[in-house]
């Protein structure tokens, strides 16, 4: 029963990443995510596409430059 549920949990993640097959890191996922059981030596999973994760830096960097400009904003103006 445990086995099935965790397969086709996996199965349901190869899918929605677009791939017929699934992965050893579907498994870690569904297994970490869902149940709380990490597998040592393979530690926690991670998964971000390159999209994901280069929008949100572009974003994390956009936001740390608008503090950046507010900061040197406040200093020339506490300047004068």
């Amino acid at each position: 029963d445990f086995l099935d549920k965790v397969t086709r949990q996996a199965l349901r993640v190869a899918q929605h990443r677009g791939s017929k097959i699934m992965d050893v890191q579907d498994l870690q996922l569904v297994l970490a995510k869902y149940w709380k059981i990490v597998i040592p030596g393979l530690g926690m999973p991670t998964f971000q596409s390159k999209k994901a994760s280069s929008s949100a830096a572009a974003s994390t960097a956009a936001s740390n430059a608008g503090l950046k400009s507010k900061a040197t904003a406040k200093r020339k103006s506490a300047a004068s």
